[in-house]
């Protein structure tokens, strides 16, 4: 059985190359590189590696939606229990009128049978993953519904930060803003 390494022996060659002075420059160590064997899957795993990165980065993206959607689901539903699931408990909103609440009151809003929505949607989302424990989403919104009688309507951006906390993502922050009228 033929062996695809080269001897240190002497002078060698390789399909017509002389590699007796790669030899003494670079050491016995250059040798794997010359071997087909090792080489040929390397070059396939470089070159597999960002194709196996955007699938990664495609596969968070999708869960940070369905996420997002889960949110929109709880609130439009009362479904305080699975709103807390979705966030941090140190969770930071900053709301559109620059007020800034946490989980509880995030919670506690959802629960409160005077909160009523009759549409709440999230669009035009667009997800930055960052590493494999980090995402941010940013979008627009439209809310439509009553609190305690009074009618409301809001139509604004809004970004929230994700964080994966082992195989669990919550949202550990996020802004609500309403565009300003000139």
């Amino acid at each position: 059985m033929a062996r695809n390494i080269l001897s240190i022996e002497g002078p060698t060659q390789r399909d017509g190359l002389d590699t007796s002075d790669l030899k003494s420059f670079c050491g016995p160590a250059w040798l794997w590189l010359i071997d087909s064997t090792k080489i040929l899957p390397l070059f396939a795993l470089l070159a597999l590696t960002p194709v196996i990165a955007r699938a990664q980065a495609d596969s968070v993206q999708s869960a940070i939606v369905a996420l997002e959607n889960s949110w929109n689901e709880a609130e439009l539903h009362h479904d305080s229990v699975a709103l807390g699931r979705l966030m941090s408990d140190d969770l930071v909103l900053t709301e559109p009128d620059g007020s800034v609440i946490g989980k509880s009151e995030e919670v506690a809003f959802t629960a409160d049978p005077e909160a009523h929505f009759e549409s709440l949607e999230s669009h035009d989302l667009r997800v930055q993953v960052h590493g494999d424990d980090t995402a941010i989403v940013s979008g627009a919104y439209h809310e439509k519904g009553t609190f305690h009688g009074k009618p409301f309507e809001h139509r604004g951006r809004f970004t929230d930060t994700w964080v994966r906390h082992g195989h669990t993502w919550q949202c550990v922050a996020g802004h609500f803003s309403v565009p300003v009228k000139d």
